[in-house]
C-alpha cells in the first residue's frame, strides 16, 4: 500500500486560489517521513488551507502535493485529520470505544477490538471507554479523536489547531502526550498552530507562512536548528526570529 512506501513528503511549487482570490502561492517544501511539521502563520496566510491540499480535500490550483512518488489527488485513509472543534467531530450518542471503532467498522471484530484497545490505551482513555462524548472534558474528546485516527493506522497525522479551545494546562499536557505518541508510533504529523511555544516544544521542522492573499514560504526551521531547551539563549533568539518572521508581511 501507498501508506507503507513512501519515504518522503514534497510540496512541489503549490498555489492554490479560489476564484480570482490568491491564497497560497508557490510552496516548495519537502520532509522526510516521520517529521512532525508546524505551521504557523497570521490568520488569512493559508494554514488551514494548505492542510486541506494535502488531507485531499481540495486540489492545487498549480502544482503537486506528493507522498513519494505518488501525488495526492483526493483523500485517502493514509492521512487523518484531526480538528479544532472536536464538538463536531464525535457522534454523542457513540461511546468512546463506538467513536474510535466507527472508522474501522469493516475490520473482523477480533481485529477491531484490538485496535481500539491498543489505541485507548496509548491515549490513556482504557478506562473510560463506556462513556459518551457529554461525560467527558474537553481534553478526553480531544484524545478521543486522536485515538479514532490513530485506530486508523494512517501513515499522517493532519492537526488544526487541535489543542486551541482548551485551556492552558490542558493544553500544556495534551502537548506533551502527542509528542510520546509521535515517538512511539513515528507518524509524520502536520500540525498547524498560532502558538510559538507550542511548534518549539513539538516541531522537528517549523514553516512559516507570510501574510495573505497569495502567502508564501516566509521562514523554514530545519531539525538541527530547533533549540531542545527553553532555557538558553538559542531558544530566545529562536523564539525572537519567530516572533518577527509572524509580524505583518509588508510585501503584501
Amino acid at each position: 500500500m501507498l501508506a507503507k512506501l513512501w519515504t518522503n513528503f514534497g510540496i512541489s511549487n503549490v498555489s492554490k486560489s479560489f476564484g480570482n482570490y490568491p491564497i497560497l502561492d508557490r510552496i516548495d517544501l519537502e520532509f522526510n517521513r516521520g517529521s512532525f511539521i508546524c505551521v504557523l502563520g497570521p490568520s488569512g496566510s493559508g494554514k488551514s488551507t494548505l492542510l486541506d491540499l494535502i488531507a485531499g480535500f481540495e486540489r492545487p490550483t498549480s502544482g503537486a502535493i506528493r507522498l513519494g512518488l505518488e501525488e495526492i489527488r483526493s483523500a485517502g485513509p493514509d492521512r487523518v485529520v484531526v480538528f479544532q472543534d472536536v464538538s463536531n467531530a464525535l457522534f454523542p450518542w457513540l461511546t468512546v470505544r463506538e467513536n474510535v471503532e466507527f472508522g474501522i467498522s469493516r475490520l473482523p471484530r477480533a481485529e477491531r477490538q484490538q485496535r481500539v484497545a491498543r489505541v485507548l490505551e496509548m491515549v490513556n482513555l482504557a478506562n473510560h471507554t463506556n462513556k459518551f462524548p457529554s461525560e467527558l472534558s474537553g481534553g478526553m474528546k480531544q484524545r478521543v479523536q486522536i485515538a479514532r485516527g490513530l485506530a486508523m493506522e494512517p501513515d499522517m497525522l493532519l492537526m488544526d489547531e487541535p489543542f486551541g479551545a482548551l485551556d492552558a494546562i490542558t493544553r500544556k499536557k495534551l502537548q506533551t502526550d502527542l509528542k510520546s505518541l509521535w515517538e512511539e508510533t513515528g507518524k509524520t504529523i502536520f500540525f498547524v498552530t498560532h502558538d510559538i511555544e507550542e511548534a518549539l516544544l513539538l516541531a522537528t521542522e517549523i514553516v512559516v507562512l507570510s501574510t495573505g492573499p497569495g502567502a508564501r514560504v516566509k521562514e523554514w526551521i530545519r531539525r538541527d536548528q530547533i533549540p531542545q531547551d527553553p532555557a538558553t539563549v538559542e531558544y530566545v533568539a529562536m523564539k525572537t526570529r519567530l516572533e518577527r518572521a509572524l509580524d505583518i508581511d509588508e510585501d503584501h
